[in-house]
């Protein structure tokens, strides 16, 4: 099961996601966070996703988090970052390859 939380502060939106997510998981979060993203203005706050215990995602979840990163990119924020850490290299390779495949402008860590 996938986790996630979010911190709204001044002119950033902090999310911490973890765990293996499942397709109810992602809509769940796709929901709370325009939620989140209502409450700021996207093209003058950066977007920081702290993806260091999230696990690789299974291929028919690749579609969806293309579609996450597509959001992101469209909100116009000033700045998206996704840190995976040192320890999940798939993941990192993964986020890096859809990251390249969408054409999109996140930062992977």
């Amino acid at each position: 099961m996938g986790n996630y939380a979010f911190k709204t502060g001044v002119k950033k939106l902090d999310v911490m996601v973890e765990g293996f997510f499942s397709p109810e998981d992602a809509m769940a979060y796709e929901k709370e966070f325009r939620i989140e993203i209502a409450k700021l203005d996207p093209a003058q706050s950066k977007l920081y996703i702290d993806a260091k215990k999230l696990l690789v995602s299974s291929t028919e979840m690749t579609l969806m988090l293309s579609a996450l990163l597509k959001l992101y990119d469209s909100l116009g924020f000033s700045e998206v970052t996704i840190e995976t850490g040192q320890e999940n290299p798939i993941v990192k390779m993964q986020l890096a390859r859809l990251v390249k495949e969408t054409g999109s402008k996140i930062i992977i860590m």
